[in-house]
């Protein structure tokens, strides 16, 4: 069981919790995100130019900010409070765009624009986004069976 909660962490709880409850997202779906993006690493900045915990790229960062009131910068991106907040509520507002998670979880990983045209049959689904979606969908399964354990114990 020690195995699953290393390779399965729940670092920065206070602000997953917080701002999933916030939000309205499972935050068993936020950790796998941030899992599967950053591996934990608030530090975190991918060839594409994603930072942070949550991996969001600063033009979206900047547009959910921005529906947040907040200030924005992208230094502000590796900050995990507000990296996850802000990845937080743009999960929050993919769920009021697509009516399934996969969609969702798609969406996060290769845009909101991707995922309408391939729900309208236009184009293929990106390889890269379906190996994402699966390990997203994994890792998210692991956290609800650590969290069921957990409570066990």
């Amino acid at each position: 069981m020690g195995a699953i909660f290393l390779i399965f962490p729940t670092k920065y709880a206070k602000f997953v919790e917080k701002y999933s409850k916030i939000y309205g997202v499972d935050e068993n779906l936020v950790y796998a995100v941030i899992l599967c993006e950053s591996g934990f690493n608030p530090d975190s900045k991918s060839k594409k130019g994603a930072i942070g915990l949550m991996q969001l790229m600063p033009s979206t960062a900047s547009w959910c900010a921005q529906k947040l009131d907040e200030t924005y910068t992208d230094e502000k991106l590796y900050e995990p409070e507000f990296n996850i907040k802000i990845g937080v509520y743009y999960i929050a507002y993919l769920q009021t765009v697509f009516s399934g998670s996969e969609h969702v979880i798609m969406a996060y990983n290769a845009g909101e624009g991707n995922v309408k045209k391939w729900l309208q049959g236009n184009g293929t689904v990106f390889s890269e986004t379906s190996a994402y979606l699966r390990k997203v969908i994994f890792s998210k399964q692991i956290y609800i069976t650590k969290n069921f354990i957990s409570q066990l114990i």
